[in-house]
């Protein structure tokens, strides 16, 4: 690790390094354009990424401009298997420190809802599957805990010489809060510069106290080449744009090439005839037949060779995330590729839990620096930070749910406060272990209430008296007993020789 102040060269160096990080020809000079792609997807924002794919296709202007008339973002195969598979924060985890006072771990659950973690974390999640990075940020801003998600196309990170590619020293981002244009961050300070004719100029620093960067990399696998990993996540790019490109032709072609169109036969001498109006085109006339005639040709072209195309092209995509129950339109079939999808899930978590883990240590930091009554010291929560995810429950129908979450119970893989926050996502652990000791004790007083009525709530959900389910146990008893009594007397090896 180094710092700003140490980096050689000083604020002038980082700039060159960066500077040749962004050369043409250089392995990270894309890197800002081939996510931002990815990011406008995701978002929806894609038409024009559609038509600069057709123009890329297409040769002829007309055929570019027909085309573009039928362009639509309805196929978003990124966004259908992004949704897919960044599933960890749809319900927000768990979290703990064990062994701290009820003040400390109060001034932590505050700084994680003030902060808006779950929130940030939501969005780093669908960055990390198109991404692979996310840079989760931590800092004290107007006297609250602030978090910021970078995506990998919003900045751009510096080593120290010769210390390779992994853990980055510096982190800088584009800005344009108080005059400056650019923002730097180390394991000491925040500076912001200003950039002009070619020269970065810091107009402001601020010491962050952390003893560490504050910044945490979420992933959701390792990284297939360097620390960026340009080409993860192209292929749903690709993918999408190609799909929109098909999607728009074959609207084209249905809607136009398949209109209906009227051909006229003329002999060599015969006069041409006053023009006529087909679907708001001319006739097409053909001279050298025989004799005239009039002819009406209805080129319907069927969407099947599109479609093929487009399923196959999204089929391939889906596969190399080992998904195969897909539909046309790129929807994964969650149900059919549970297991799947649940494999995948577990590999995120392995690196989401290591990421929590650095990102408490930050907001302990954070915490302990502004208010040092109910600081945390790091070594507690390195050994006492515990995160629990949501079970994955594929199935939506809420009698499955609540079948899977008792499963569970019975082996201690859960809790009812762990299923009700599943319920209520919005929900802390704090506030949904208040709610959950709150409807037991409703539950409880609606059970004294019926007591001193002489009711109770019967297994089908119907109101009965204790004496009517007195007497229902005791007749299911006495049935029971008549019933092996009858099997006994039928069973020969049961009887007194």
């Amino acid at each position: 690790m180094i710092k700003i102040s140490e980096y050689p060269g000083g604020l002038d160096g980082i700039r060159k390094a960066f500077a040749e990080q962004q050369a043409p020809g250089a392995r990270w000079a894309s890197k800002a354009t081939t996510f931002a792609r990815a990011a406008m997807i995701d978002a929806g924002q894609h038409r024009n990424l559609i038509l600069m794919r057709i123009g890329e296709i297409y040769t002829t202007e007309e055929a570019k401009r027909a085309i573009e008339k039928h362009v639509s973002r309805d196929r978003n195969v990124l966004r259908y298997i992004v949704d897919s598979l960044a599933t960890p924060y749809n319900t927000a985890p768990t979290r703990k420190i064990r062994d701290i006072t009820d003040a400390q771990a109060e001034a932590i659950r505050d700084a994680y809802r003030i902060a808006e973690v779950d929130e940030a974390l939501e969005q780093a999640g669908r960055i990390v599957v198109w991404g692979n990075t996310a840079h989760v940020l931590v800092r004290w801003e107007q006297d609250e805990p602030r978090v910021l998600v970078l995506g990998p196309h919003q900045c751009d990170a510096i080593w120290a010489p010769g210390s390779g590619d992994k853990y980055p020293s510096i982190l800088t981002y584009a800005t344009s809060a108080g005059g400056a244009d650019r923002v730097l961050v180390d394991s000491e300070r925040w500076v912001w510069v200003r950039e002009s004719a070619g020269q970065w100029t810091e107009i402001e620093s601020e010491p962050h106290g952390l003893g560490m960067t504050p910044w945490v990399c979420w992933r959701w696998r390792a990284p297939a080449s360097d620390y960026w990993d340009v080409e993860l996540g192209q292929d749903l790019v690709d993918c999408t744009l190609d799909v929109g490109r098909m999607a728009a032709h074959m609207r084209w072609v249905r809607t136009h090439r398949a209109q209906r169109a009227l051909v006229l036969t003329l002999a060599e001498n015969d006069p041409t005839p006053a023009p006529q109006q087909v679907n708001g085109d001319g006739a097409i006339m053909i001279r050298g037949s025989r004799a005239a005639g009039l002819e009406v040709i209805d080129p319907e072209t069927p969407p099947h060779n599109f479609l093929t195309d487009i399923k196959e092209a999204i089929a391939s995509t889906a596969a190399s995330y080992g998904l195969r129950s897909v539909s046309d339109a790129g929807l994964v079939d969650e149900e059919a590729e549970a297991d799947k999808l649940g494999k995948l899930r577990a590999r995120q978590l392995s690196h989401f839990a290591r990421a929590e883990l650095e990102l408490a240590r930050r907001i302990a930091a954070l915490v302990s620096r502004h208010d040092p009554a109910r600081a945390v010291a790091d070594e507690a929560v390195r050994k006492g930070f515990r995160v629990r995810f949501a079970p994955f429950v594929p199935a939506d129908d809420p009698r499955a749910q609540v079948e899977t979450a008792l499963a569970q119970q019975k082996v201690a893989a859960t809790n009812p406060v762990a299923f009700y926050q599943q319920l209520h996502p919005e929900l802390d652990e704090y506030a949904a272990e208040t709610e959950v000791y709150e409807n037991v004790e409703q539950l409880a007083k609606m059970a004294d209430a019926l007591a001193s009525r002489n009711l109770a709530l019967g297994d089908s959900n119907q109101l009965q008296t204790v004496a009517q389910l007195q007497g229902r146990v005791g007749g299911q008893a006495s049935g029971a007993t008549r019933a092996e009594q009858s099997h006994n007397e039928r069973d020969p090896s049961t009887l007194d020789e």
